[in-house]
């Protein structure tokens, strides 16, 4: 915003304008739109909490299954090389995508 620009009023959930700032506290006290607006934000951002957490338990029960599977190995060098798979697996699970 440029300094000699006129300051907005915006609704940004509701993507309204409004002329003051009283109008857009008005808004956002009264309004029905954006008390509707408000709550189905609310109710998608507990779907996307609930999607990301099912995501979580499920690469740690992936993490647990291949940890299973590797601690059968007795060799040190297996061992070694179980720690290597762990290392290669945590950067897989900060890249991946829901």
């Amino acid at each position: 915003m440029t300094e000699n620009a006129a300051p907005r009023y915006i609704c940004f959930l509701c993507k309204r304008k409004f002329a003051s700032a009283a109008l857009l506290t008005k808004h956002k006290q009264l309004s029905e739109l954006h008390r509707r607006n408000l709550t189905k934000q609310e109710e998608e951002n507990q779907q996307r909490k609930e999607e990301l957490r099912q995501a979580v338990a499920a690469v740690k029960r992936q993490v647990q299954e291949v940890d299973v599977a590797l601690s059968k190995l007795e060799t040190p060098e297996e061992a070694r090389g179980r720690g290597r798979m762990r290392r290669a697996l945590v950067p897989m699970m900060r890249t991946s995508t829901l």
